[in-house]
């Protein structure tokens, strides 16, 4: 039986190993890029639903992104006490579905309209839903968001 060899060269396998060494800081740079995109756009998208009296709700929504590699979080909110109750609604419109009634005295009061208003009970007002719009935007767009994700890697490995 003939006895065959031969080599084989794999020109350019140094620079792939040096790429492949970096990658958990590529993957990293990735997931980082996408999460900065999503909420971003989710922030602006909250921003732009938000309801304004005197923008200082529209004005605290923020966003963050917090972790490391396969464990980054992207964060939007704010820390406005009353954007909860503008996000769900109250009363009748939110997750008691009942009326805005007094506990510690027989009327409601309160200014609207630069006016005291008094009270046995209101309805409550209407969620807004800007955050959750905000989060139904960034699921609109997915596949632009993953995109970003490919394009950070494909450039990091110079593929």
């Amino acid at each position: 039986m003939p006895n065959y060899n031969f080599n084989v060269t794999i020109e350019g396998i140094e620079g792939l190993m040096s790429k492949l060494q970096n990658s958990p800081r590529i993957v990293e740079d990735a997931e980082r890029s996408m999460l900065e995109r999503a909420t971003l756009q989710a922030k602006t998208t909250a921003k732009e639903n938000a309801p304004v009296d005197k923008s200082i709700l529209r004005g605290s929504i923020d966003h963050d992104i917090k972790g490391s590699v396969g464990e980054m979080v992207g964060i939007v909110g704010t820390n406005v006490k009353y954007a909860k109750f503008q996000e769900e609604g109250t009363g009748i419109y939110g997750k008691r579905h009942r009326m805005i009634t007094p506990i510690n005295a027989r009327m409601l009061a309160f200014k609207a309209g630069g006016k005291m208003v008094f009270a046995r009970a209101v309805r409550g007002t209407e969620g807004k839903f800007y955050l959750k719009k905000g989060l139904e935007d960034v699921k609109s767009s997915l596949d632009v968001i993953r995109k970003i994700g490919f394009d950070v890697l494909r450039k990091g490995l110079s593929l």
